[in-house]
């Protein structure tokens, strides 16, 4: 799934989304929660995979 979509599902600024992607930003429990949603996974595997970088 592209970046924009991912915005346009989730609410985010694509601007997050790619910070995310990159490194620079980091997910956090709201953004998880949100991003979780649009990929129809729970939060704790998006924020475990964070960690786990």
């Amino acid at each position: 799934m592209s970046q924009a979509r991912s915005s346009d599902q989730s609410g985010l600024p694509q601007t997050t989304i790619s910070g995310i992607a990159n490194d620079s930003k980091t997910l956090g429990l709201k953004n998880a929660i949100k991003l979780a949603k649009v990929f129809g996974v729970h939060a704790e595997e998006l924020l475990l995979e964070e960690v786990t970088k």
